[in-house]
């Protein structure tokens, strides 16, 4: 299977199932608010692409552009609709793969990171 990614040519197959929960209570319009067994890292989902699957926005996907490891909060590049004020705790996501950010340094740091091994300039280290 491929899965194509904005400026690279594929990520291919050993992709596992993507990351995915339920919301917390306290996302926007532009905010959705992750589980607190998200990484606490900021920057580490940046790029990847949250798909509302149920709830409050569901059918609704975009892309990360800012997270901030200590809130869970994931900021996207467009706004969420037709949910006032966006997702909630009735809405259940994926995080599915894109570009990975350049702040995440090690495996260590990225939950499910070795499932993104293989992109072209990731720039993680494929470990030993």
């Amino acid at each position: 299977m491929s899965v194509p990614i904005a400026g690279h040519t594929s990520l291919t197959s050993g992709v596992s199932s993507a990351l995915g929960g339920t919301c917390q209570a306290g996302g926007s319009a532009v905010t959705a608010k992750l589980p607190n067994s998200f990484a606490a890292q900021d920057g580490v989902y940046i790029g990847m692409t949250i798909t509302i699957t149920a709830g409050a926005c569901s059918g609704q996907s975009r892309v990360i552009d800012a997270y901030t490891g200590a809130t869970r909060l994931a900021h996207v590049s467009a706004a969420f609709t037709g949910g006032a004020p966006g997702p909630d705790a009735t809405s259940v996501f994926t995080l599915n793969p894109g570009v990975i950010s350049p702040t995440v340094k090690s495996w260590a740091t990225l939950p499910m990171a070795a499932n993104y091994w293989g992109i072209p300039g990731h720039g993680l280290a494929q470990p030993n």
